[in-house]
């Protein structure tokens, strides 16, 4: 068992020159570089990345211990156990399919559709825009745990019959453009009112620094395109 955990509202992915850190609490991003992190190795339970935090004894280093510390200090880490929880993030498929491009265009939008587009932003609004990532998240988090079989119980087809109408609502009423995550959260909670739970994916890529989010059920993308969500490296998979 290590001594550290991440603190319930952070997340971490390693990436080729560096780590980056999301803090959900303070809705930002953090990067320290590859060195740094794999002296975390010895220390923090499920920590991504292998290094050399540890002394002859095979004891982590004081080095090593004294960045932990600095990650407490700052609210990333914690001692706590309890309150704490594992680096290692969910298992993910890479992504081979996107089915907005699948979908068919002529599904009909009903009434109910509307209905439930217009809560799901209202939810996004009310927990995101007026409320906090971490608010967000959780609220998503919580309603997935709440109807773990949802999912399972979905068909494909009934899934891109909803991809099409939430994509052509979506567009007469707000762009995706700069705002994947306000898509995401409000896609999320409209395929909840129909008992399927996808993942909400949030990814990070460097040189340049880009954050990204989408939704995707094993191997497709919901509400982008695949061979972009390729090149963003899953910091928070929810």
């Amino acid at each position: 068992m290590r001594e550290y955990r991440l603190s319930q509202h952070v997340f971490v992915c390693s990436l080729e020159e560096t780590c980056i850190w999301l803090d959900t609490r303070a809705d930002r991003f953090r990067g320290t570089s590859k060195s740094e992190c794999q002296r975390l190795s010895a220390l923090v339970e499920g920590w991504p990345v292998e290094g050399d935090g540890y002394d002859c004894a095979g004891k982590a280093t004081g080095e090593a211990r004294a960045f932990a510390e600095s990650l407490v200090r700052v609210g990333l880490l914690t001692r706590d156990l309890k309150r704490g929880k594992s680096a290692a993030l969910r298992a993910l498929e890479s992504p081979k399919r996107s089915l907005a491009r699948e979908s068919a265009d002529q599904a009909r939008i009903r009434m109910r559709h509307v209905v439930r587009f217009f809560v799901a932003c209202c939810l996004t609004i009310v927990t995101f825009n007026l409320g906090s990532l971490r608010f967000a998240l959780a609220t998503v988090a919580k309603r997935k745990a709440a109807h773990r079989r949802g999912t399972a119980n979905a068909s494909l087809e009934e899934t891109c019959e909803l991809v099409s109408v939430f994509m052509r609502l979506r567009f007469r009423f707000y762009t995706a453009k700069r705002k994947c995550l306000f898509d995401s959260l409000t896609f999320a909670h409209f395929l909840a009112g129909y008992g399927i739970y996808p993942a909400l994916v949030i990814g990070v890529s460097e040189n340049p620094f880009r954050a990204h989010s989408w939704l995707q059920q094993g191997d497709a993308m919901l509400n982008d395109d695949f061979e972009h969500a390729k090149e963003f490296g899953p910091v928070a998979i929810i």
